[in-house]
């Protein structure tokens, strides 16, 4: 996937940790590990929280990526904050061997655009997409985080949600300006090899991604407004329907009348004999042979 141009001059977000740090406890992921036969089905080892400061009075689209999305769940991975406000993201990570994974390059990737408040209703993921494809520069900042493992025996993940569900943890509250510095938390240990690494988005281990709560209000509304059109639908069909079987009956009607002439109740019908209807033609050529002469 291509990179956002972003204008980042100056920065729109910052985030509450400069290195994301996992606490493992071995006992835990050790029983975890033996007790499962599928590693899909491994709850988390570990959970970090992040915290997102939206820095403008503007809303922003928010994502996270990593390098290793076969073992962590984001959530949310896409997200738009309020201005002036903080986003909380949980990272979950899952062990899927009994080896703490001490020196792997596990990387995460932040980015944050200013959008406009006619696309705040639209799906986050959309809208980085609509900006990646216009390849047009917009006002932006990126992080890149390195992860650090630390051994813990007291350590017990958080139960944070169950992935695949719709629940969502959109927790977005008002923060104090003042008491946010003015220079931005940035990440340690970027480096030019760090800046090639192809990062993919963060859908969790079993490679679905967990939707976002403003995704899923969206998807709701428009299944909602289909419904209700369905329903205007079925009642133009049956008025439809009611109409043609009135036409039906109204022509139906029209094929059983008959015309009938119409005879006066006091009149008496003539009857004629065959021997009077020749008698009459006889006369009737007699009187025109003399009318001719």
């Amino acid at each position: 996937m291509s990179e956002i141009l972003m204008d980042s001059s100056s920065p729109i977000f910052t985030l509450d940790k400069q290195v994301l740090q996992f606490k493992i406890n071995p006992k835990i992921y050790s029983q975890n590990i033996e007790n499962n036969s599928d590693i899909n089905n491994l709850a988390p080892a570990s959970v970090c929280t992040l915290i997102v400061t939206n820095l403008t009075d503007n809303y922003i689209a928010f994502r996270s990526k990593t390098t290793k999305k076969e073992l962590y769940v984001v959530n949310p991975p896409y997200v738009i904050i309020e201005p002036n406000k903080n986003q909380t993201i949980f990272l979950k990570f899952y062990m899927k061997t009994k080896r703490l994974p001490n020196g792997e390059k596990h990387k995460f990737k932040f980015e944050g655009i200013v959008i406009d408040e006619s696309d705040i209703n639209k799906p986050p993921k959309q809208i980085f997409e609509q900006v990646i494809k216009k390849n047009k520069k917009v006002k932006g900042n990126t992080f890149k985080n390195n992860v650090e493992f630390i051994e813990d025996n007291n350590y017990e993940p958080e139960n944070v949600g169950v992935e695949g569900s719709e629940i969502i943890f959109n927790v977005s509250q008002s923060i104090d300006m003042s008491q946010i510095s003015k220079n931005p938390l940035r990440s340690t240990g970027v480096s030019e090899m760090f800046q090639s690494v192809n990062y993919s988005n963060a859908p969790g281990p079993q490679g679905s991604s967990i939707n976002n709560s403003n995704e899923s209000n969206n998807l709701k509304n428009e299944n909602d407004k289909l419904k209700n059109k369905i329903s205007e639908l079925n009642i133009e069909n049956s008025i439809l329907k009611n109409k043609i079987e009135q036409i039906k009956k109204e022509l139906e009607q029209k094929k059983k009348k008959k015309e009938y002439r119409y005879i006066p109740p006091d009149s008496k019908e003539i009857k004629i004999s065959q021997t009077d209807t020749i008698i009459i033609c006889f006369f009737s050529l007699l009187l025109g042979y003399f009318l001719t002469k």
